[in-house]
């Protein structure tokens, strides 16, 4: 048991080490309810939003990781402003 443990962390820490933050989001969909349309847009909002080198908020930089999931496709959860707390008081979805 605590074999399979230690491995799932140490590929989660290696997902996070290796994924491409700067160029796409890290689209977290574990029950797969995203459709490629869906993912489609979600990488188009991201790829805006590095453009404008906004936020969620509109002028703050975007966070160093950017997570999608199907309830908070704008990965406002992870603003800058917001990133030590559980739910965005942002206001934004």
């Amino acid at each position: 048991m605590r074999v399979c443990v230690l491995a799932g962390f140490l590929r989660f820490l290696q997902l996070l080490a290796r994924h491409p933050w700067g160029s796409r989001p890290l689209v977290v969909d574990p029950e797969r309810v995203l459709t490629p349309t869906q993912r489609s847009e979600l990488q188009r909002r991201f790829d805006e939003r590095r453009a404008a080198g906004a936020g969620p908020a509109g002028g703050e930089p975007l966070p160093a990781m950017y997570i999608c999931t199907p309830r908070d496709p704008a990965s406002s959860h992870w603003c800058v402003r917001c990133a030590r707390v559980w739910g965005c008081a942002c206001g934004l979805v």
